[in-house]
C-alpha cells in the first residue's frame, strides 16, 4: 500500500526527473499521456453470449458494476494526475457514453434508439479538468462502437429497459499546443460478432506544434481478442502515418506485449522506437 505522503513523494520525484529530461531536450520537447479510461464493467461475456435470453440479465449485472466503479471519483483522480504532469497531449481510450430508454423496446424487436444520457465520460472529465483550472480541449474524437441491448429491471411485473453504449477514442490537447491536420478514422477491419454487428475500432491523429516544433501524434485502441484483426488495424495505422513529414508518436491501448507481441513487432519493424525503454522516471516500473 502507498500512503498519501509517499505517493506525493513519488509524483514529486517523477516530476523532477521529467522536468530535467525536458530541459535537456530543449524547448520543443513533447510530453504525452495515455490512459484506457475503462468503461467501468466487463462486457466480454455479453459479447460472447450466444443465448439472447440471457443477455438482459448479463447487461443488468454489468450495469450495476458500471455504477459501482464510480466514474466521478475515477475522473477526479485522473484530473489530478493530468494537473500534476500537464502533458501537451492526452490519448484516451474507452471513453464511453451510456444512454437509457425506459421502458425499452429491444426485447420485442423495436429499433427506437435510447437517447436519455445516463453518464458521459467526456462531460465528466472535462468538467473536472475545468474545475482544476486546466486548459484542455478535445483535439479529435472517433466513434468506434454504438450498440444497444435490453436490460431486465423487474421480474414481476416483467420489465426491460434498453442500454445504449457508445465508445470513443479521444485526443486532448493543452491550450498552448497548435493543432492542424486532425484525422478521425475508423479502421477498415473490425471484429464481427454474430447477431450484434461489428465491433469497430479507430484512431485519432493530429499535427501538434509545441514551441516551434511539430509532431504527428496518434492515439488508438486495437482489438484485444483476435490477433489477425489487431495486426490489420496496426498495419493500417502504420501505413497512414508513414507519409508524415514530422516525428511520429503513437500512444494508446494497443493490446500487445513487449517484446514478444506480434503487433509490437510490427511497430519495431516499421522503425518505431519503444520510448518506455528510455523512460527516465524513477518509479516507472517495467511498463
Amino acid at each position: 500500500m502507498i500512503t498519501g505522503d509517499s505517493a506525493s513523494s513519488s509524483i514529486g520525484a517523477d516530476l523532477q526527473a521529467k522536468n530535467s529530461a525536458v530541459a535537456r531536450q530543449g524547448p520543443g520537447a513533447l510530453t504525452v499521456m495515455t490512459r484506457n479510461v475503462y468503461i467501468g464493467a466487463g462486457v466480454d461475456n455479453i459479447i460472447a453470449e450466444p443465448d439472447p435470453n440471457k443477455v438482459p440479465f448479463l447487461v443488468a449485472e454489468a450495469f450495476q458494476t458500471f455504477i459501482a466503479t464510480n466514474f466521478d471519483e475515477r475522473a477526479e483522480a485522473f484530473a489530478l494526475e493530468i494537473a500534476a504532469y500537464q502533458p501537451h497531449l492526452v490519448g484516451l481510450q474507452e471513453i464511453t457514453r451510456i444512454r437509457l430508454q425506459s421502458p425499452g423496446d429491444r426485447v420485442v424487436g423495436g429499433t427506437t434508439p435510447a437517447e436519455d444520457v445516463f453518464l458521459d465520460h467526456m462531460d465528466v472529465l472535462m468538467s473536472k479538468l475545468a474545475a482544476h483550472g486546466l486548459d484542455y480541449a478535445v483535439a479529435g474524437i472517433v466513434q468506434n462502437l454504438d450498440v444497444e441491448l435490453p436490460m431486465i429491471v423487474s421480474l414481476d411485473p416483467l420489465a426491460f429497459d434498453d442500454v445504449r453504449v457508445t465508445d470513443f477514442d479521444v485526443l486532448l490537447a493543452r491550450g498552448d499546443v497548435g493543432l492542424s491536420n486532425v484525422q478521425e478514422v475508423n479502421f477498415a477491419v473490425g471484429m464481427p460478432v454474430p447477431g450484434r454487428g461489428t465491433l469497430g475500432r479507430g484512431y485519432v491523429s493530429a499535427d501538434a506544434k509545441v514551441n516551434g516544433r511539430t509532431y504527428r501524434v496518434a492515439t488508438s485502441h486495437f482489438e484485444s481478442e483476435v490477433q489477425e484483426i489487431r495486426m490489420a488495424q496496426a498495419q493500417e495505422l502504420i501505413g497512414d502515418l508513414q507519409s508524415s513529414p514530422y516525428p511520429v508518436v503513437v500512444m494508446g491501448d494497443l493490446n500487445t506485449e513487449a517484446p514478444q507481441g506480434a503487433t509490437y513487432g510490427m511497430f519495431i519493424e516499421a522503425e518505431f522506437i519503444d520510448v518506455w525503454d528510455r523512460n527516465q522516471l524513477p518509479h516507472a516500473g517495467p511498463g
